[in-house]
């Protein structure tokens, strides 16, 4: 799942303070919580032993927001070992801002930066621009860290890029999955409604791509924060499937399930269905002037897919 954003208090703002958000009733729950809870929850009762948070955990990296993001995902078990998380672009970095600045004083100021800190990286043991590789079963999964320090584009530090390059170059045949916040293929750039400088800039995207393809054991490649269900083509090479999943905390809220197979793997989005996720999820849906079920839901044949091919 991704796009949690624990601590946001406005659903559907895209730039400034327009279009105007969605706010809960009077009295309710936070929506963000309400939704992470409510995935944890079915993916408990279906058995799910393994969960990966792909970027935007927080609203902004506040520290309370990263501890509660945390408190909520260790109801579902230990962190990485039944849940991990990639970083996304709110949850990069940030100057401790006027409003809720407590918490900050014991984060240190990150080398080369006028008053960034990362409660992020030092809470959740994801210092920026580092991956993480995860054995699950024959799966190799891969997390990377595409935040950038300020704006919501992404790119990939050449330190990340050397490890990404060693650990595949291991054993390439490893059935692989790769996780990373933003998008990168140019068909996601041009589609998405904020255009090519929303997702990874187009130089590490093509090194990205040419790395992935270079390896015959990474099958899929799997980004959030556009927040819509959208499978694009990679801008060169077949061998990796290149999908965006719809966001948790708001419309089309929900997670995606990737089964894997000896044979090939299986896609399906899942909306959530507790009363409290429906209610938020059919008042969610009206932010972006109503337009968010066209830009967000995406195909069927985006949320739910089967692939035919030697996984192990």
């Amino acid at each position: 799942l991704n796009d949690a954003h624990i601590g946001e208090n406005g659903h559907g703002i895209v730039v400034g303070n327009l279009p105007a958000p969605i706010f809960p009733e009077a009295g309710a729950a936070p929506y963000p919580e309400v939704m992470l809870t409510a995935a944890l929850a079915e993916l408990r009762g279906m058995g799910i032993e393994k969960v990966f948070v792909n970027g935007d955990a927080t609203s902004e990296a506040r520290p309370a927001e990263v501890r509660r993001f945390a408190e909520i995902m260790n109801t579902f078990g230990a962190p990485e070992r039944q849940w991990f998380v990639t970083r996304g672009n709110h949850d990069r970095p940030h100057k401790p801002d006027a409003d809720s600045s407590a918490g900050y004083d014991e984060f240190p100021v990150l080398e080369g930066t006028e008053d960034h800190r990362d409660p992020f990286g030092v809470l959740l043991g994801r210092p920026r621009q580092e991956l993480w590789v995860t054995q699950q079963g024959p799966v190799r999964v891969i997390g990377l860290d595409s935040s950038k320090l300020v704006e919501s584009g992404g790119e990939i530090s050449p330190g990340q890029f050397d490890a990404l390059e060693q650990e595949l170059q291991r054993d390439p045949n490893k059935p692989t999955v790769v996780l990373a916040h933003h998008p990168i293929t140019s068909e996601a750039g041009w589609t998405n409604a904020a255009g090519p400088i929303f997702i990874l800039n187009s130089a590490d995207a093509r090194r990205l791509q040419q790395l992935l393809n270079d390896a015959p054991g990474v099958f899929f490649a799997g980004a959030g924060h556009t927040h819509r269900a959208k499978r694009t083509r990679g801008d060169f090479g077949a061998g990796v499937d290149y999908l965006e999943t719809g966001a948790c905390k708001a419309y089309p809220g929900g997670y995606t399930l990737l089964h894997v197979y000896s044979g090939g793997y299986q896609v399906n989005f899942h909306r959530l269905s507790s009363e409290d996720a429906l209610a938020w999820t059919a008042r969610a849906r009206w932010a972006m002037y109503g337009f968010e079920p066209e830009a967000l839901l995406g195909e069927l044949s985006d949320r739910n897919y089967v692939v035919n091919r030697v996984i192990a």
